[in-house]
C-alpha cells in the first residue's frame, strides 16, 4: 500500500480509535432499525489493547447497525493519499449478510465500500483507499452491519492516514 513507508514521521495520522473507552468522543451508534440491538463494547475478542467494538445478530429482527466516526477535515491533504485500516473479526462468517465501510460528508452518505466475508474466528485487517477525499472537510466513516440469524462482527485498530504531513 501507498503509507508502507518506513518513515512514519513523513505523514499525518488523522485518527486513531482502539475501541478503549466506550463511547469515543464524538462518535455515534446508530440504531437504524430500532431493535436496540446496537454496537458495544467488547472485552473478550480484540485486537489491540483490552476491547474491540462488536454488533451482534439477531434471531428475530433484521438487524441493521452503524458506528459513526467523529467529522475529520481532509482540506489540508489535498493532493495526498489517504487510506483508512482497521481490523475486522467475525464469529458465524458463513452468515455475514451485510458489512460495510461508509463514507459521509456533511451527514450524508456519498460512497460505501461492502466488505468481503472474513475468515471464521480471527483477526484480519483491511485498508480502504480515501484518496478522493483528500481536500474535503466534513468527512465521517461508519462501519455498517446488517443481518438477521447473521453474525458477530468485531472491529478494533482503526487508523486513518496521509501520505504526507498537513500542508
Amino acid at each position: 500500500h501507498s503509507l508502507n513507508n518506513p518513515n512514519a514521521s513523513s505523514r499525518d495520522v488523522i485518527l486513531t480509535e482502539s475501541f478503549e473507552s466506550w463511547l469515543p468522543t464524538d462518535w455515534t451508534v446508530t440504531d437504524w432499525d430500532g431493535t436496540g440491538n446496537v454496537w458495544h463494547h467488547e472485552s473478550y475478542y480484540y485486537y489491540d489493547g483490552y476491547y474491540s467494538a462488536e454488533v451482534e445478530y439477531s434471531t428475530t429482527d433484521y438487524a441493521v447497525q452503524g458506528l459513526r466516526s467523529s467529522t475529520m477535515d481532509f482540506s489540508d491533504y489535498a493532493d495526498q493519499t489517504i487510506e483508512a485500516s482497521f481490523w475486522v473479526y467475525s464469529y458465524l462468517s458463513s452468515q455475514m449478510v451485510w458489512h460495510s465501510f461508509d463514507i459521509y460528508v456533511d451527514g450524508s452518505l456519498d460512497n460505501y465500500v461492502v466488505l468481503d466475508q472474513p475468515s471464521e474466528s480471527t483477526w484480519e485487517q483491511v485498508t480502504i483507499d480515501m484518496s478522493a477525499y483528500a481536500g474535503v472537510s466534513g468527512v465521517q466513516i461508519e462501519f455498517f452491519y446488517g443481518g438477521e440469524g447473521g453474525d458477530r462482527w468485531r472491529v478494533d485498530y482503526l487508523n486513518i492516514e496521509s501520505s504526507g504531513t498537513a500542508y
